[in-house]
C-alpha cells in the first residue's frame, strides 16, 4: 500500500464517511478484499463508486484501525522526544529482534521474516508523514533500520 496525500482530497473520504454516516461497516477481507456490510443496503451505484474508489477505501480503512492509531499516538511521542533526528518507532522497546515476530510490538508475522507487522510499518510512515511504498517499508523493516 502506497499512502498518499491525494487520497485525503479524493471523493473517497467523503464516500468513506458518508458509507460509515449511513450505517455500513467497513473492513477489510483477506486477499485485499473490501467488505461492506449490510451489503444487501448497497445501492447499484454505490457499488459501482466503492468499487472505482476500493484502494483508497482499504487505505483509509487500515488508517483507521484502533491498533494503528494507538501506535501512531507513541510514535508521534518518540518523535517530539528525539529533536533533530528520528524516533525509533518501537511500539515496545523490550521485544527481541527475532524471525516470526514483530520487532517493534512482538505481534506474530504471517510469514517466518525479520520486520515488522502492517500496523507498525504503516503507523511510523504515517508519523513520518512520507508516502513510502509497502514494499519499500518492509525491505526497511527486515533490516530493521529504525533511525
Amino acid at each position: 500500500m502506497v499512502m498518499h496525500a491525494d487520497e485525503f482530497h479524493t471523493p473517497a473520504l467523503f464516500l468513506f464517511y458518508r458509507l460509515r454516516e449511513q450505517g455500513f461497516e467497513l473492513a477489510e477481507g483477506t486477499g485485499g478484499r473490501l467488505l461492506i456490510k449490510p451489503a444487501a443496503r448497497l445501492t447499484g451505484d454505490l457499488r459501482s463508486v466503492t468499487r472505482r474508489h476500493k484502494g483508497a477505501l482499504l487505505a483509509l480503512i487500515r488508517i483507521c484501525d484502533e491498533g494503528v492509531r494507538g501506535r501512531c499516538d507513541v510514535f508521534q511521542d518518540q518523535l517530539e522526544a528525539s529533536p533533530g533526528t528520528v524516533g525509533p518507532f518501537l511500539f515496545q522497546l523490550s521485544v527481541p529482534y527475532q524471525r516470526g515476530t514483530c520487532f517493534s510490538c512482538g505481534a506474530r508475522l504471517p510469514e517466518p521474516r525479520f520486520g515488522r507487522c502492517w500496523r507498525c510499518s504503516l503507523a511510523w510512515r504515517l508519523v513520518c508523514r512520507l508516502p513510502i511504498p509497502a514494499e519499500l517499508a518492509r525491505a526497511y523493516d527486515e533490516s530493521k533500520v529504525v533511525a
